[in-house]
């Protein structure tokens, strides 16, 4: 019943909004193969797809679906050299030369006075940088929801929590998708889950700072003790019996005038204090570093500068399920850990 009335309600806000649907055609070739290759050979991606959004009152609904093809010689690797989204997987055409993927989003919020609800699948980026060295847009995107709690004015509470691709099978499903006779086995993941909160304060006019804080789980599609906003998940990782894997990290921001940004961030993945200042210890660290101006000799050019650094150990955990990872990508800095990066 609960469902047939959301179903009703759904179909008569979209009768009564305003709406765009857009189609999507493209085409790029690369006689080198730009940063999707390692080998300098041409590359070229083509697609086509649909953009839907749809807003009615405090609903806002967005969609967007491309079919991808690549003609060339490729591999495993590809798009792991750039920081530009990577594809959830990479098909041989069985009929054709080349190959295909799909890119595939939706994001359904809700917005109410202080707050918004949403849910979907999507990428989410918490940073003030070019490249977010804590959650970035390298993953392809993944199933969450979410809500932003603005508290006052100047505070605002966001958390979200999300499925993520493991890419380790799960051999309790083996035998069901398993296929003799002409190869065509399939394989089901072992669950990895993502939850994460942040708080964002604006200190004055000048300061801005927050504070970030995520935890990767795996088997439990969702850690009842993980989906409560307001507490701390380094206690509760504890509590479970420090099984999963905690992120922590902050972003400072400091504006002197409207028009240039000074930023740093902080990536925090294993924290041992007592070894802090010893040549072999267990901190594992990611900074970030960047200033950005509006107005660069003319008020149409804009400049600015970031350099990003990874320790070689981070986005890595103890258990492999637990890996900050998600289709093989880093969920914080694209290049991943051992990384440095001067935009």
């Amino acid at each position: 019943m609960l469902i047939k009335f959301l179903y009703f309600i759904l179909i008569n806000s979209l009768y009564s909004g305003s709406y765009l649907i857009e189609p999507i055609l493209f085409s790029e070739y690369s006689s080198s193969g730009k940063d999707w290759i390692t080998s300098k050979k041409p590359i070229t991606t083509f697609g086509s797809g649909l953009d839907f959004f749809y807003e009615n009152n405090n609903l806002i609904i967005t969609s967007k679906y491309i079919q991808l093809g690549i003609l060339g010689e490729i591999d495993t690797s590809f798009y792991s050299l750039t920081n530009q989204q990577s594809l959830p997987y990479i098909d041989k055409s069985k009929d054709a030369d080349g190959y295909w993927s799909e890119f595939s989003e939706a994001k359904i919020s809700y917005y109410g006075i202080n707050y918004d609800i949403h849910f979907g699948k999507f990428e989410r980026k918490w940073g003030n940088g070019v490249n977010a060295i804590h959650l970035s847009n390298k993953t392809p995107s993944y199933p969450q929801v979410g809500l932003n709690w603005k508290i006052k004015d100047n505070l605002k509470l966001s958390y979200f929590h999300g499925y993520l691709v493991s890419g380790i099978t799960d051999s309790a499903y083996s035998n069901y998708y398993n296929n003799n006779n002409n190869n065509l086995g399939r394989s089901i993941d072992v669950k990895r889950s993502i939850a994460g909160h942040r708080l964002e304060w604006m200190i004055n006019d000048k300061f801005a700072l927050a504070l970030n804080e995520t935890v990767i789980y795996a088997f439990r599609g969702l850690d009842i003790n993980y989906a409560i906003p307001v507490i701390p998940f380094y206690p509760i990782e504890n509590y479970l019996g420090d099984t999963d894997n905690i992120q922590m990290g902050f972003d400072l921001k400091f504006i002197p005038s409207k028009n240039k940004t000074f930023y740093l961030s902080f990536f925090m993945d294993e924290l041992t204090p007592e070894w802090l200042f010893k040549l072999k210890n267990h901190n594992w660290f990611a900074w970030q570093l960047g200033y950005n101006s509006k107005t660069f000799l003319h008020k149409f050019i804009n400049w600015g500068f970031e350099y990003n650094w990874t320790d070689q150990r981070i986005y890595k955990h103890k258990f492999k399920v637990n890996d900050f990872y998600s289709n093989n990508n880093p969920l914080g800095f694209w290049a991943g850990p051992h990384s440095q990066e001067l935009i």
